[in-house]
């Protein structure tokens, strides 16, 4: 069956393209074509004043639908906040859990094993290993320094569900680094209060990406830049920002994006009050 969707605002992810209209057959896009080349025998439904686009992903979402799912590691919590985010327009996302005890973490990657969905990505780890100067609203007690075989384990019991973890690099070694790439692990450095230079020395050592840039990290000062100095400069480094004016304001969120370009990239880092405890 062919669907035709008319007089909408098209955002193609390099264009915004008015006039047209989006072709779809079978669930998948066959074309964007003029109004007057649509098939005579399509469905056609009128999208005036709207816009399509693809669909967005999130790295980092810890909760909707009124679960934390930290808090709630359970299939019911899981649904919902799925449900709750993909009638937004997030059709894919990794699911954040702060630092916390390792029978949560145990929790959380069973649940998101036995409960396969299309837009849940995975999950992201943030901590434990990170540093108590820029926590921010992580828990202290959970928070340590890695060992090699906390890594391991990590490794062995998350595997095909562990997308993503934040660390702070200062408290990693190359080789720490290195296994989580081997195992396909991406590593973003955050929650750190890591020197400019410390930072630079690190990136080389296979960390792709930064965890909410200028938030919970060492600060981009004239005598010592930082974190976020160090992401700014080094042009194969990565990094997520909360762009809600509020974690980091616009100006900054317009330097970053005119140093950075494509490097840039938003989250919500959405969480839930717990309204289903």
């Amino acid at each position: 069956m062919l669907t035709a969707f008319t007089n909408a605002t098209i955002f193609t992810g390099d264009e915004t393209i008015s006039g047209k209209s989006l072709l779809i057959r079978n669930d998948r896009i066959e074309s964007i074509a003029d109004p007057s080349a649509i098939p005579a025998d399509a469905q056609i439904i009128d999208y005036s004043g709207l816009f399509i686009s693809a669909g967005l992903i999130d790295l980092q979402i810890a909760g909707g639908g009124g679960y934390l799912f930290s808090s709630n590691p359970h299939a019911e919590a899981l649904k919902a906040i799925t449900d709750a985010i993909i009638i937004s327009g997030t059709t894919g996302f990794l699911i954040a859990i702060p630092t916390n005890s390792s029978e949560v973490y145990s929790k959380v990657i069973r649940v998101v094993r036995e409960n396969p969905h299309p837009a849940v990505l995975g999950l992201h780890i943030e901590g434990p290993f990170i540093s108590p100067l820029r926590r921010g609203a992580h828990i202290k007690e959970y928070i340590r320094i890695p060992a090699i075989e906390d890594i391991k384990t990590l490794i062995e019991e998350g595997k095909g569900v562990v997308k993503m973890l934040t660390v702070a690099p200062e408290v990693c070694t190359p080789e720490i680094i290195e296994l989580l790439n081997d195992n396909g692990i991406i590593v973003a450095a955050g929650h750190s209060n890591a020197t400019c230079r410390e930072a630079v020395n690190v990136f080389s050592w296979g960390i792709r990406t930064t965890t909410h840039l200028f938030n919970a990290m060492s600060q981009l000062h004239h005598r010592d830049p930082g974190l976020p100095g160090a992401v700014l400069q080094t042009e194969n480094a990565f990094a997520s920002i909360i762009a809600d004016g509020i974690h980091v304001d616009y100006s900054m969120i317009s330097i970053a994006k005119k140093l950075m370009k494509e490097r840039l990239f938003l989250i919500s880092d959405a969480v839930e009050e717990n309204l289903k405890d």
